[in-house]
C-alpha cells in the first residue's frame, strides 16, 4: 500500500475516532498513553 493511502486512512481513522468522544483532547491523550506504553 502506497504511503499516502497509510496516512490518509489514519486520518480517517483519528477523525472517526474523534467524532466517536466528541473531545479531540480525549483522542491526543489516548495516543500519548498507547505511545508511551510502546517505549517501555
Amino acid at each position: 500500500m502506497a504511503e499516502e493511502e497509510l496516512e490518509a486512512l489514519r486520518k480517517h481513522r483519528l477523525a472517526e475516532l474523534q467524532a466517536k468522544h466528541g473531545d479531540p483532547g480525549d483522542v491526543a491523550q489516548q495516543e500519548a498513553k498507547q505511545s508511551s506504553a510502546e517505549e517501555k
